[in-house]
This record gives C-alpha cells, sequence and structure tokens, in this order.
C-alpha cells in the first residue's frame, strides 16, 4: 500500500474516520440524542465531553479534592455493614460495596451538595434501566412495527428513560 496514500487517510482526513456512525433512533434516546462521551459524533460536542471529563473529573488535582467524599463514602459502607450485620448477622458484602461506589461516582458527577436521598432516587432509576435494557433492544429491530406490536412495552421503555434523565 502507498505511504502517502495511507498518510492522506489517516492524517488529512483523519476526522472522516474517527467518527462513530449514525445512531438507530432507540440508541439516540439511550444517549440522549448521542450527547454522551461514548456516544458523540467526532466534533464539537465530543471534544467538549472529552475536555469536561479529563480535566473535570479525573484531573489528578480534582481527584485528590475528593478525599472527603471518599471518607464520608467509606464511613457510609462502614455503617451499612455494620447496620446489616447487627440486623442479620450476616453481610451481603457486593450490594454495598456497589452502592458505595455509585454514591462516590454520583458525588463526583453532580456535587457535593447531592444526598442520600437524591442517590437513591437516581439509583432506582438506572437499575430500572438496565434489569429492562435486554429486552429495550428488540425495539433496534424494525423500530416502526415493534413499537405497534409492543406499544405498551413502549410507553414503559420511554417511562423509564424520562424518569431516569429527570432524576
Amino acid at each position: 500500500m502507498d505511504r502517502g496514500l495511507v498518510h492522506q487517510a489517516l492524517v488529512q482526513n483523519g476526522a472522516i474516520f474517527a467518527d462513530r456512525p449514525p445512531a438507530l433512533r432507540i440508541e439516540k434516546i439511550n444517549t440522549s440524542n448521542q450527547h454522551t462521551i461514548n456516544s458523540a459524533s467526532y466534533g464539537p460536542t465530543w471534544r467538549f465531553l472529552r475536555r469536561s471529563l479529563t480535566s473535570g473529573i479525573l484531573y489528578s488535582l480534582r481527584v485528590k479534592s475528593y478525599s472527603h467524599s471518599r471518607k464520608w463514602v467509606l464511613q457510609l459502607l462502614k455503617d451499612r455493614l455494620e447496620s446489616e450485620f447487627r440486623g442479620s448477622g450476616r453481610i451481603c458484602v457486593m450490594n454495598h460495596l456497589q452502592y458505595a461506589m455509585f454514591c462516590l461516582l454520583a458525588v463526583m458527577c453532580l456535587g457535593d451538595k447531592v444526598s442520600e436521598d437524591e442517590i437513591k432516587k437516581i439509583e432506582v432509576a438506572h437499575r430500572r434501566f438496565l434489569s429492562n435494557f435486554m429486552g429495550f433492544i428488540i425495539f433496534s429491530f424494525c423500530p416502526s412495527v415493534t413499537k405497534v406490536v409492543f406499544r405498551n412495552f413502549w410507553k414503559k421503555y420511554l417511562q423509564i428513560r424520562r424518569d431516569q434523565e429527570k432524576n
């Protein structure tokens, strides 16, 4: 293969090959019209999301600034584990670790002012969506037909997405 042709394709016209294929309607709904870091088209939106992620959340000084949040989550985890052990004498550690990580991510993404009640609402909305996700894939195949055939399931899907975006 000609070196010049490869250079022209990857360097000079790299933006053409860097983009994602257009999303199906169901994927656009799942990704808020492709406005998430892993679904946005290459361009200004994707660059803004990437910059926000790297400079806002993953920047080393920013990670250090969440030390008080990590302490809060660690105390929350400890309290929940102790409470469950006192109540039943047994502990399901995985559920508590998942909840602690979810709390930490929620605080990192939404700010320190997020209460535990708000975090629980967000978690319920996301769990509801994820528990139904495999069923929603049916709408990717011939959406105009499946939306009619499974119209009650379609309404449920749209309601779950509205609840998820509201929380």
